[in-house]
C-alpha cells in the first residue's frame, strides 16, 4: 500500500509523454521546435496542446510569400515580353523579389 504513489506517478508519465509526443509533432509541423511543443505536452497536458493548436503556422506565411514572389515575377515577365518594361527594369524587380524569398 505504500508503494502505491509509483503506479499514480506511472500513469501520470505515460499520459504526459503521450500528451508530449502528439503536441510535439503538432508544433514541429507548424515550424516550431518539436522539443518546445514536447515538454508543453508534457508538463501542461491538454493546456499545452490547446496552446499548439491555437498559435499561427509559421509555414503558412511562409509559402503565402513564395507564392505571391512567383505571381509578381511572373507578371513582370509578361510585362517585358510586352515591351512595358526594359530588361534592366526586370532584372532589377527580380532581384528584389529574390531578396524577399
Amino acid at each position: 500500500m505504500e508503494l502505491a504513489w509509483i503506479g499514480w506517478i506511472g500513469s501520470y508519465t505515460i499520459i504526459g509523454v503521450l500528451f508530449g509526443v502528439i503536441t510535439g509533432l503538432l508544433n514541429q509541423k507548424k515550424g516550431y521546435s518539436y522539443w518546445t511543443g514536447f515538454w508543453a505536452g508534457f508538463f501542461l497536458g491538454i493546456f499545452g496542446l490547446l496552446f499548439v493548436v491555437i498559435q499561427e503556422d509559421k509555414n503558412k506565411n511562409r509559402i503565402n510569400t513564395e507564392t505571391n514572389s512567383a505571381d509578381e515575377l511572373l507578371k513582370y515577365k509578361q510585362l517585358l515580353d510586352s515591351g512595358v518594361i526594359t530588361e534592366s527594369e526586370f532584372q532589377e524587380a527580380k532581384n528584389k523579389l529574390l531578396k524577399k524569398i
